[in-house]
């Protein structure tokens, strides 16, 4: 009886030996896990510093175009009216009529 108890105990004191190699593998692959972990959340974060950044500079850049568009159209429609030969007249009458005003020219009469 005794030798068969040993033989039970001796099996069973392999499988808590196996069990606990088991288990501080086990806890190594988590602490492994864990650093990746905290390396992906980091790259993650400045992914998406990177990307915020990046939507800033296109919205800025958007901007500046907008209101270079916006000043070449109002560019253009002045020089439209320009082109009206009424409005070219009546632009440069008043011109003429500023500069006698100011007495930076006169007419000789």
């Amino acid at each position: 009886y005794y030798k068969e108890s040993q033989e039970y105990h001796n099996k069973f004191i392999k499988l808590v030996d196996e069990i606990s190699k088991l288990i501080n593998e086990a806890n190594q692959k988590h602490k492994e896990y864990l650093e990746l972990k905290q390396k992906a959340d980091e790259y993650h974060r400045k992914a998406v510093e990177m990307r915020s950044k990046i939507i800033n500079i296109r919205k800025e850049r958007k901007e500046r175009y907008e209101a270079a568009m916006r000043l070449i159209e109002s560019t253009n429609i002045k020089a439209r009216a320009l082109l009206d030969e009424d409005e070219l007249d009546k632009i440069m009458n008043e011109n003429i009529e500023k500069l006698k005003k100011e007495g930076k020219i006169s007419i000789g009469l």
